[in-house]
């Protein structure tokens, strides 16, 4: 079963939709990613470059107050890092320019502004 890729728009409309291909990752490194599994959970984090092996690599704040949308404590810039398999992944879903160094709010949920997808 091909993995369905959703690109969201920053407002969180529909950008577009279409089959994955592992050249696709290039496109939303540093944009907030969620996968579903094939167990129906979800994983959610900014999507990493680092894709090896047919492996996503999502990444998180592990001190970012989610209140404040601020990063807190001595070792702020600490990650956590989640690899993924694509094996098993049924859908990719991005944001375009959630990363927030293109404006958008500091969080480890996906959303745009204050609405949760």
């Amino acid at each position: 079963m091909a993995i369905e890729w959703i690109n969201y728009k920053e407002n969180g409309e529909l950008n577009y939709k279409l089959p994955f291909s592992p050249d696709h990752v290039k496109q939303f490194v540093g944009q907030k990613t969620r996968v579903t599994l094939k167990d129906n959970s979800q994983k959610v984090g900014f999507a990493s470059s680092n894709f090896v092996n047919n492996t996503l690599v999502l990444w998180t704040f592990v001190n970012l107050d989610e209140n404040t949308h601020q990063l807190t404590g001595s070792d702020r810039l600490k990650q956590d890092y989640v690899k993924i398999p694509l094996s098993e992944i049924t859908k990719i879903e991005t944001i375009l320019n959630s990363n927030p160094r293109s404006g958008m709010q500091l969080t480890n949920k996906f959303k745009v502004r204050d609405k949760e997808l």
